[in-house]
């Protein structure tokens, strides 16, 4: 049996309350990439179930992130660093980019 996959592009349209919210969600994560990027910079060869007996918990309580978005961090971040990673880590590695 086949199975197809369908994906969806669509356009949200937010309200002002949402996208306060949306933005302050989108600034937590932020924090969180850096703070996982921090942690896995210069530890070589690091994996993911390494990375997330260590920091699971501690990331929960510090930011107040719910389980999924945790582990997609952990995801994303280990998925930067397979790619070549800078020689030196950036201070800010995940830019907070501000509206202009």
């Amino acid at each position: 049996m086949k199975s197809i996959t369908i994906t969806a592009k669509v356009k949200l349209y937010p309200t002002s309350e949402q996208m306060i919210i949306l933005n302050k969600t989108l600034s937590v994560i932020r924090d969180v990439l850096n703070f996982v990027s921090a942690f896995v910079f210069g530890q070589e060869g690091i994996r993911y179930l390494e990375l997330n007996h260590v920091l699971y918990y501690p990331v929960r309580q510090q930011f107040g992130l719910r389980s999924q978005m945790t582990q997609s961090v952990f995801k994303t971040v280990l998925a930067t660093c397979k790619s070549p990673c800078p020689a030196q880590a950036p201070a800010d590695m995940w830019n907070k980019i501000s509206k202009v």
